[in-house]
């Protein structure tokens, strides 16, 4: 009859709650942007299926780390009871404390974006002010040797019609 090893079990419960509870909080940073920018109904499903699938390849790894590729019950059983502790305690204030730093993020984003979009409206003027002296630089159309050779064509064909 085998080994069983009752303090790593315990030790991986432990740590199978403690990765539900860094799942929820990822959980909250989706509800958060799901609450500022994610409205769509295509964007809520897409970001939803992006975190289940995330969660399932971080859970899989947990089981071939921890578990050596078997799945227990009890790992399982310690990420549902690690993401509802979290869920029904801190969540709402974790969920109001990453919604006031989106706030912030995007009022900062916002200056930082009006200070470089004035740059950039003042890059584009220089840009435009200096092609249109570098135009000025080139031949006038009119002076271009092409321009005399066609010019003289006409010329040449217009002699000609008017001899006959």
């Amino acid at each position: 009859m085998g080994y069983i090893d009752v303090s790593y079990q315990a030790v991986t419960f432990l740590l199978s709650v403690v990765l539900g509870a860094v799942m929820c909080l990822l959980y909250d940073v989706l509800r958060a942007l799901h609450k500022r920018m994610l409205k769509g109904f295509f964007e809520v499903f897409v970001s939803d299926i992006l975190f289940w699938s995330i969660a399932a390849v971080i859970t899989f790894c947990f089981l071939v780390i921890r578990c050596n590729g078997y799945v227990r019950g009890f790992v399982i059983v310690g990420q549902a009871m690690g993401f509802s502790a979290v869920r029904l305690t801190v969540s709402r204030y974790i969920l109001a404390g990453i919604d006031w730093l989106m706030s912030i993020f995007s009022g900062v984003f916002r200056f930082v974006w009006r200070f470089v979009a004035k740059i950039f409206r003042i890059l584009k003027n220089i840009l435009k002010k200096t092609l249109k002296y570098a135009k000025k630089l080139l031949q006038p159309k009119c002076k271009l040797l092409y321009n005399h050779l066609k010019v003289q064509k006409f010329k040449s064909t217009d002699k000609v019609l008017d001899k006959n």
